[in-house]
């Protein structure tokens, strides 16, 4: 079996919409030391980690397969709402009967931002620590 390494909290997918015309990186910003970093780091180095979601004892990773089946619809959705802001700033106009977003377009959209808010390193140690405090209750 073929173990992901490098875990993205924030998908790749959403990142290459930032990234330099024609490359899969961009610059960033270290919050940790406040430094912005001089030259571009690829996407694939960037919101990631090794072994992120990895749950020992169990489908060690269930949480990556997972998301990774979400991020590849997420990926088609956004391109296609991206079209449709560009054809929006290029005086293409859209109805009530045709709106950029539908409302189920905008409760998928929400349940995604919902989502990313649980991929975070801080939610992570949450939801462990949560699990630990259960574990010795329950034993």
């Amino acid at each position: 079996m073929n173990l992901v390494k490098n875990q993205h909290y924030v998908p790749q997918t959403y990142l290459r919409n930032f990234a330099i015309p024609g490359r899969e990186s961009l610059y960033c910003f270290n919050k940790d030391s406040g430094e912005i970093l001089d030259n571009p780091t690829s996407i694939k180095n960037i919101a990631s980690e090794r072994y992120f979601y990895d749950i020992k004892g169990i489908d060690e990773q269930i949480v990556e397969k997972f998301f990774g089946t979400l991020e590849a619809d997420f990926g088609k959705f956004i391109n296609d709402f991206i079209t449709k802001c560009d054809l929006y700033e290029k005086g293409v106009s859209f109805s009530r009967s045709d709106p950029i977003l539908t409302e189920v377009e905008r409760n998928y959209l929400s349940s995604w931002l919902a989502v990313q808010v649980l991929r975070t390193r801080s939610m992570r140690d949450i939801i462990l620590e949560v699990y630990n405090e259960i574990v010795k209750i329950l034993l």
